[in-house]
This record gives structure tokens, sequence and C-alpha cells, in this order.
């Protein structure tokens, strides 16, 4: 197929150590560093690059994972001052969470900071009084919104493809397969692990003959075996979303970099992101959201 028919690749990474969904487990020790240079290294190897979302507290403890990813030409992202998430929190207290997490990382990197992925996609239709914070807080892409749905996070009708939330902040989401009505994940995380790499190396290709992008994800904490067990989770799914065939992951990794790439990173302003759109890029239903004071009264403690 002719280059400018076909999907892009994007690489992105959510760098967080491996005890980032669990605050009673805060001061364990961090493990997030040996994995990002294993991942760092894959990138180079392949010559791709990548956006890493970054959780604040891993680029005070690691700055040096960060300022080699800038060396190397990557993009950096704000995945979050914490890790809770977004539906969780005041509109305020978020607001001034990016604001300070997004300082933080350009203080380490020295770069801007315009990309910012929720964590663990918790931009939901609850949340949606986020999207006027970020832009206000001068983001100006996001990919924070999963179109489908599991127990944490999705909007099951959101687009697939890139649109425009606002005229300056512009939605790049994960991936996901077509098949009728039916979306199917499978762009990182429990999906790369848990789907036959044939069927994701077929997922990935249909995407790109069809002309969509790709956003393929992982998290470091993922290509870390060796990580403790005995995190708290409360309950069997999370456990086995963790922890299930971790060992998969670098091997799957290096396959598709070998096979589809080299990847790139998510442009990291609104005006390049806005390349992107096409005939099929369609406004979110529903939104604009409430504005963010009606969102106060209705988000969680």
């Amino acid at each position: 197929m002719p280059a400018s028919s076909r999907g892009r690749l994007f690489f992105t990474i959510d760098v967080e150590d491996w005890t980032a969904d669990f605050p009673d487990m805060q001061g364990a020790p961090s493990r997030v560093a040996a994995p990002m240079h294993r991942l760092l290294d894959l990138l180079e190897a392949h010559q791709s690059r990548a956006t890493l979302f970054f959780l604040v507290e891993c680029a005070r403890r690691h700055p040096e994972v960060l300022q080699r990813a800038v060396a190397a030409g990557h993009h950096i992202g704000l995945h979050g001052l914490d890790h809770r998430l977004v539906y969780r929190q005041q509109p305020d207290a978020f607001e001034r969470a990016i604001r300070e997490g997004r300082q933080c990382l350009e203080d380490v990197g020295g770069v801007p900071v315009t990309t910012y992925r929720a964590p663990c996609w918790s931009i939901t239709r609850e949340s949606l009084w986020a999207v006027e914070r970020l832009e206000a807080a001068g983001f100006e892409v996001d990919s924070s919104i999963f179109p489908t749905k599991n127990h944490l996070y999705g909007i099951p009708d959101a687009p697939v493809d890139p649109y425009a939330l606002t005229p300056g902040l512009v939605e790049i989401p994960p991936s996901v397969a077509l098949f009728g009505n039916l979306k199917v994940p499978f762009g990182g995380g429990f999906y790369l692990r848990a789907l036959p790499l044939w069927v994701t190396q077929q997922l990935l290709q249909r995407n790109v003959k069809a002309g969509r992008n790709v956003v393929l994800y992982v998290h470091p904490w993922e290509l870390d075996v060796e990580q403790p067990r005995d995190l708290p989770y409360t309950s069997v799914v999370a456990r086995t979303i963790h922890y299930f065939q971790l060992r998969r992951t670098e091997e799957r990794l290096a396959a598709l970099l070998r096979q589809f790439g080299p990847f790139e990173a998510l442009p990291q302003r609104a005006e390049a992101a806005r390349a992107l759109l096409t005939e099929r890029s369609v406004p979110l239903a529903g939104f604009p959201a409430p504005r963010a004071d009606a969102g106060r009264q209705a988000s969680h403690v």
C-alpha cells in the first residue's frame, strides 16, 4: 500500500513502578530503572521512538532514566503526580496535580511536556470534566480514553480514530480492532500478554492496512519477571491481570518491533496531532461534558 494510506505506528510506555496501584505499599524498593533501561535498549536496537508517560515519583527517583530518554529522542508525557484514578479525584485538585507534575517533568528533562495519559485510562464519562482542566493546564495531546469497557475504565462508544476533544486538545486513543460492533483491544498490557502473538500480529496488520493507527503500550513492570508476588490485591481478577505471563512481554515487544518497526512517538502538539484526523474522525458523542463545577459535585472523594 502507499505509505500515505497506511496507519502509523506509535509506541508508548507508562513509566510506573510495580507498586503504583497500591498506596499502602509506598516506600517499597523501586524496581523501575532496570526494566526501563531494557526498554530503552530495545527501542534503540530497532531504531524506534516512544512517548514515555512518567509518574512524577519515578522521575524524581530516577532522573537518569528520563534524561536518557530525552537524549535518545523520545518524547516525555505526564502519567500523573501519583496513580490515582481521575474519576476518584476532585477537579481542582486534579488540575493542581497535573500542573505540578508537568512542571516537575520539565524541570528534570529540560523539555516541554504537552501530552498526558491518565492512570488506568481513567478519563471516563464520569470524569470528562478533566478535558477542560487538561487544556487549561497547557496539554495538547491526550491518550486516556479507551474506546471499550472493562471493570476499571473505558467509554465503549468513544471513537477509535484520533479526534479533537477541543480546538486545542486532540485525543489519540489506544488501539482496538473492529469486528462489527465488537471492539477488541490488542495494543499492549494484559492484552499483549494474553492474546497469542500471531493474533496480535494479525490485528496490528489489519489496522495498519485499513489506514488506522496503532498505539502500542507497555509498563516497565511487565518486563520484571522477578518482582515480588505479595502485592495486596483484593481480587483474583486483579492479581491475574498483573502477573499473567510476564515472561512473554519482552520477546513479544521485540517481535513486533522487528516485524513492524520502526515505531514513533505520539505527536506532542495539537497541530501535529490534527494531521492524524481523517474522514473517519468523529467527535465524542455527548461531549462537551458538564462543566467542572458540576463534575466536582459528582466526582468521588
